[in-house]
């Protein structure tokens, strides 16, 4: 989804996700540091997630991407293990809203912060554009 909201891919672009498929051992740890189509993915915030995890620091890290124009993929728990969504804005209130796809599906969460307080944190992944 980064990569159509970038505009580096064309909206029917499912490449990624089709070579994908159904992966269940798939972690942030496979795009950190990868370029993909002139956009590289940067993993952060890869540590236990227990009460030592900093979460206010998590959050404002998104808030700074935000605030810059971009989006932030990030991975929240699922009825099947973990999902990946993207964060896409922050509500007046301070909450962050998601979505994802799940088939032909769009998923939305408007309460992102209270999912991740919930298991003591996650990994997001931020990315910059490359200049050409």
């Amino acid at each position: 989804m980064v990569l159509k909201y970038c505009k580096v891919v064309d909206f029917n672009f499912y490449d990624l996700q089709n070579e994908w498929k159904n992966k269940i051992d798939g972690t942030f740890r496979n795009f950190d540091n990868k370029e993909l189509y002139g956009v590289t993915f940067s993993r952060k915030f890869d540590l236990p997630r227990d009460a030592n995890f900093p979460i206010d620091s998590l959050f404002l890290t998104i808030e700074k991407e935000l605030k810059s124009g971009k989006k932030v993929i990030i991975s929240l728990p699922s009825d099947s293990g973990w999902h990946m969504y993207v964060i896409y804005k922050q509500t007046p209130d301070g909450e962050f809203i998601s979505y994802s796809k799940q088939w032909s599906h769009t998923l939305i969460l408007r309460n992102t912060k209270e999912i991740v307080k919930k298991v003591n944190g996650t990994d997001i992944m931020t990315y910059s554009i490359n200049k050409k």
